[in-house]
């Protein structure tokens, strides 16, 4: 990739778009709220355990009491993931009135309260760091990669004993700086035991993260030729930051006023977030979201239907990227005669989609 990551203030926080030759390619936002408890790591108290439901409920300080299942409550026993307790009850992992730490799986949404793990993870660039597991391997999106089989047997040389996964930019790091990562994720994880113990509960045991911080750990990568923000308060942040944790990065950073107008980001954004998306050479994308799935269709506005398909493929992936579609997605591509045609779209969409 030979792009940019354009950062910029909005009024609902930071907003990042990553850009590659030119053309929009993911977007990220980070609003750095309070509220938003999903990652955070609490010291909780076990306020009641529902055998019917296999599940005990956590006061962690949060709106509600949290769901932690016995799945994520093995995590909390003794040794790393306790094997042996993998299929114990909810009643044989905690008990009511029990201090636990757990990590926000996911807050509160509509009428369904928080949910917790015991499953701890620490979120650094090149590694996530799980203490309470054992074994190192890597993450879905580097195991897409042709490198993942070399990756995930470096990660096992470096960190044999350590709950450890390489996340994507780990390919590009230095054995040097991931054992370095792993000094500060453990270190974290010390400091988060020790106010554990000092503490009572319902309390937030992690630092709060800088929302810039966050932006540029998941987004930047070491082939970006450039790192535009808006402002110079934002400016001195991120050199800050890259001085840190990316030395190598820190002479590409620039201030530009207005970014996304300045670089041609916001009138991508506005073209790209229309329920019909052009492609190249002609044909579009008509994209469609319901409550139980997202709908793409493929109109070849009188283009060959092999040859629409196969341009519409990239659209598609860059689509899910853009506008972090999950869940089920149905494609509509035009109807194509034979199986070797069909194979051929099936192929190009996962090429498509495999750095995603």
């Amino acid at each position: 990739m030979s792009g940019e990551l354009v950062i910029d203030h909005t009024p609902f926080g930071l907003k990042a778009a990553l850009v590659d030759d030119g053309r929009l390619l993911e977007v990220g936002l980070a609003d750095g709220s309070s509220d938003e408890a999903r990652g955070q790591i609490r010291l909780g108290r076990v306020r009641a355990i529902d055998r019917d439901l296999d599940a005990a409920f956590v006061d962690c300080g949060l709106d509600a009491d949290a769901y932690l299942g016995a799945r994520h409550a093995r995590f909390l026993t003794d040794g790393p993931s306790a094997p042996s307790k993998r299929d114990l009850r909810i009643d044989r992992l905690v008990s009511e009135g029990q201090r636990v730490v757990v990590q926000v799986r996911q807050g509160s949404s509509g009428d369904k309260g928080p949910q917790v793990t015991g499953d701890v993870a620490l979120l650094g660039c090149y590694l996530e760091f799980h203490p309470r597991r054992q074994g190192a391997g890597v993450s879905e999106r580097l195991a897409r990669t042709p490198d993942a089989a070399a990756q995930r047997k470096r990660a096992t040389a470096l960190f044999p004993d350590a709950g450890i996964t390489l996340r994507r930019a780990a390919s590009f790091a230095s054995d040097a700086a991931l054992n370095a990562e792993h000094d500060r994720l453990r270190a974290q994880w010390r400091q988060i035991e020790l106010a554990a113990t000092a503490t009572t509960p319902p309390a937030r045991l992690d630092p709060v993260e800088d929302p810039l911080h966050r932006l540029l750990c998941d987004l930047i990568a070491p082939d970006l030729e450039r790192i535009v923000v808006g402002d110079q308060a934002t400016l001195v942040r991120a050199r800050r930051w890259l001085a840190e944790w990316w030395p190598a990065m820190a002479d590409r950073l620039a201030s530009l006023p207005d970014p996304f107008e300045t670089t041609g980001v916001a009138e991508q954004l506005e073209d790209a977030l229309r329920p019909e998306v052009p492609l190249a050479g002609g044909g579009s994308l008509i994209i469609q979201a319901t409550a139980a799935l997202t709908a793409i269709d493929v109109n070849g506005g009188g283009r060959r239907a092999l040859e629409a398909n196969l341009a519409a493929t990239g659209e598609i992936a860059r689509q899910l990227r853009l506008r972090r579609i999950g869940g089920t997605v149905v494609v509509d591509f035009i109807d194509l005669p034979t199986r070797a045609a069909r194979a051929r779209v099936l192929a190009a969409l996962r090429d498509a989609v495999a750095g995603d």
